[in-house]
């Protein structure tokens, strides 16, 4: 038997305890055999410690609701009252937009869901071009709002396309469509003119809110497919004032290369280390109020171009913004559908760097490529010692 262990100052102490047993079977047919056993054991620090907030404020257990006798210090973890309540909250489903029945009465903890859940999310869509992907988001946008009666907004900021341009009148089309289905739902079209900023996009679109009105803007892109639990999110993890939220979400891996060849999947909520990554460095998709956008200057309407508005958006809500934070977690029902991405040359060096390696992180895991390498090695050392004399001597 052995003894190993490792610290982490995270979780606390982790042990693997390694046995070696000896199963003897004495019935029948007697045999002998040596068996390999692994315990896993993890030691915490302290106890659990949980605090429910609803919109930022800390609900507090009410001292009518705290247990009566005091004469027996039970474990508070342990405790029945604790344990049914958690219960209740998971097969409710209450935990997911961060409300523990128990710690309100039941008229106060209907009044604090239907305040969470009351809110208005109002979506706000840049776009040039892309008239296929805007259909799918189109189409995900009715069946998650506008079939479910959703409480949201959505507002197209419209470019002309030099590569398509039939689709400025198309979308349109698409978006008349879906007011005069739903008249009541809140759809509206803003056109812009020039060439497509996305920067500037987002700072038109949040323009037409009202700067008096607690206006939730969620800043999404034509690529994105999502889930009711990600308006749940949205609506718990931002608050006026204290908290932003820039979701994690799961980007998909080129379809072709990752399936070989074969017809992928068209569930875009399978995820795994083969059909996509986590985009831990994007901070494109944000949630965000009227005000605490205006309050950090907004976007910077000078760049232009593919990528770095958001990354000036998110340094602004670290550095400039004051007692305010930044809440950043993975949404496994928010995911970016593959698409390729082409790199214009006459890119600034940090965007044509940042393009490119964006390009290059969806195109398969380390795995698939690594397969790939070994499966093509003749031709890619080929390729090699090809580009290897074709560049100059330095």
């Amino acid at each position: 038997m052995t003894l190993s262990g490792r610290l982490s100052p995270q979780y606390g102490a982790d042990y693997i305890l390694d046995l070696l047993l000896v199963y003897k079977k004495y019935r029948g047919r007697k045999m002998t055999v040596p068996v390999r056993r692994h315990v896993y054991l993890q030691q915490q620090f302290t106890g659990l410690e949980i605090r429910e907030t609803v919109d930022g404020e800390e609900v507090h257990v009410k001292p009518h609701e705290e247990e009566e006798n005091d004469s027996v210090h039970e474990d508070p973890l342990e405790s029945h009252h604790v344990q049914s309540t958690f219960r209740e909250a998971f097969e409710n489903g209450l935990l997911k937009i961060g409300v523990l029945p128990g710690a309100l009465s039941p008229h106060e903890t209907k009044k604090a869901l239907n305040k969470i859940r009351d809110k208005v999310i109002n979506f706000i869509l840049p776009l040039s071009g892309r008239i296929d992907a805007f259909q799918r988001f189109l189409s995900v946008y009715e069946d998650v709002c506008l079939q479910d009666d959703q409480k949201t907004t959505l507002m197209l900021v419209l470019y002309p396309s030099l590569t398509e341009p039939l689709s400025f009148s198309n979308s349109i089309n698409l978006m008349q469509r879906l007011q005069k289905k739903y008249p009541l739902s809140g759809i509206y079209i803003v056109p812009a003119s020039g060439s497509f900023a996305r920067a500037e996009a987002l700072e038109l679109g949040a323009a037409k809110y009202d700067d008096k009105v607690e206006n939730l803007l969620f800043l999404v892109d034509v690529d994105m497919v999502f889930t009711s639990k990600t308006l749940d999110r949205i609506r718990t993890n931002t608050i006026k004032g204290k908290q932003a939220y820039f979701p994690i979400v799961f980007s998909e891996y080129d379809p072709n290369f990752s399936h070989e060849g074969a017809t992928p999947l068209r569930n875009h909520f399978i995820l795994d280390q083969n059909s996509g990554y986590w985009r831990q460095f994007g901070y494109g998709i944000v949630s965000v109020y009227k005000s605490d956008l205006k309050s950090v200057g907004g976007f910077d309407t000078g760049i232009r171009g593919w990528g770095k508005e958001d990354v000036n958006l998110f340094d602004k809500f670290v550095s400039v913004a004051a007692n305010f934070s930044v809440f950043r977690a993975a949404d496994p029902q928010l995911v970016h559908v593959f698409h390729i991405v082409d790199c214009d040359p006459k890119l600034d060096d940090v965007q044509f760097s940042m393009c490119r390696g964006s390009r290059a992180d969806t195109y398969g895991s380390v795995p698939k490529l690594a397969q790939y390498i070994y499966n093509h090695r003749d031709q890619i050392f080929k390729f090699a010692k090809y580009r290897k004399h074709q560049e100059p001597p330095s």
